[in-house]
């Protein structure tokens, strides 16, 4: 569908890349890197120091916090068209 063509400059060769193999796990990963970077020289120049514990606590309890709400939001139909479709898969489950 979205395709990308890499031509070669030396050699002339050209790749084409479907745009759907972009891997954006990497790139949040990189991100969410970057950021704990920038907030450690932060806290280092107000003269604040790091602990690993606390930075992996406070690490896994906002993942654990970002699990749970999504758990929570994917499992209840919240908006009007999740509703509906709610009843349509029960209706055809003969549930209702």
């Amino acid at each position: 569908m979205n395709k990308i063509v890499i031509t070669g400059t030396e050699t002339g060769d050209v790749e084409s890349v479907d745009a759907s193999q972009i891997d954006n796990a990497a790139r949040l990963v990189a991100l969410v890197r970057l950021l704990a970077a920038f907030a450690g020289q932060a806290l280092a120049l107000l003269g604040m120091k790091l602990d690993v514990e606390i930075v992996t606590q406070l690490g896994l309890c906002a993942l654990a916090l970002t699990a749970t709400a999504y758990a929570w939001w994917r499992n209840n139909n919240w908006t009007r068209a999740a509703q509906i479709a709610q009843l349509v898969i029960a209706a055809i489950k003969g549930q209702r």
